[in-house]
């Protein structure tokens, strides 16, 4: 079964028009080298035999969810020294929490922590961190609340989202590239929770 991406976009357009320069930029593009989806901030890369299991509410949660981090910037709002996979869950509870809030159908074994729907990713990240959460001597736990963080030959992922692709971008920004930092005009976490761009 093929994925209609114009289909999905579309969707996504109706649902969430003040995205719409985000989903527009953003190239989606299949692959099998991801597991899931994941995006670098200017690619949207899907596996297409995971999406295709997936039903078409879960779709538009699995590519609401990609472009809500593009949105939201938070690939460029990890720092070096922030513990990843904490990052990780810290953003991605604070997408689904949105989107289920929005009345989307979320997809089995993500991050769902409701109490993240009125906070901002770092909030959260600091929650986390005072949980001394995820715990570093357990790893794989695909709600988020546990699992180490990457160390060489092991992932930082959670849930069903793909975050390995945005080591290479924090990589590129840390060592001074430029044109990788988002232009400021994508709507803040609070921004879009004011706005009802979820509703």
């Amino acid at each position: 079964m093929s994925v209609d991406i114009d289909a999905i976009k579309r969707k996504l357009l109706i649902k969430y028009p003040t995205f719409g320069s985000v989903i527009a930029n953003l190239e989606f593009q299949a692959s099998k080298d991801i597991a899931t989806a994941g995006t670098d901030g200017k690619v949207l890369l899907y596996n297409p035999k995971f999406v295709s299991g997936l039903s078409d509410k879960e779709r538009t949660f699995l590519f609401a969810h990609e472009v809500c981090h593009v949105a939201f910037e938070h690939i460029f709002r990890r720092t070096k020294d922030m513990h990843k996979k904490r990052w990780n869950i810290a953003t991605d509870a604070v997408i689904n929490a949105r989107l289920m809030d929005a009345g989307l159908e979320k997809i089995e074994g993500c991050v769902d922590r409701p109490e993240a729907l009125d906070m901002s990713a770092e909030e959260v990240y600091k929650m986390l961190e005072d949980n001394n959460e995820p715990q570093d001597s357990q790893d794989g736990a695909s709600d988020g609340s546990s699992g180490g963080d990457s160390s060489e030959g092991r992932s930082s992922n959670v849930g069903h989202d793909d975050h390995d692709v945005w080591d290479e971008v924090i990589e590129r920004i840390a060592s001074g590239a430029s044109g990788e930092a988002g232009d400021g005009n994508e709507s803040s976490e609070s921004e879009s929770s004011n706005k009802g761009e979820t509703d």
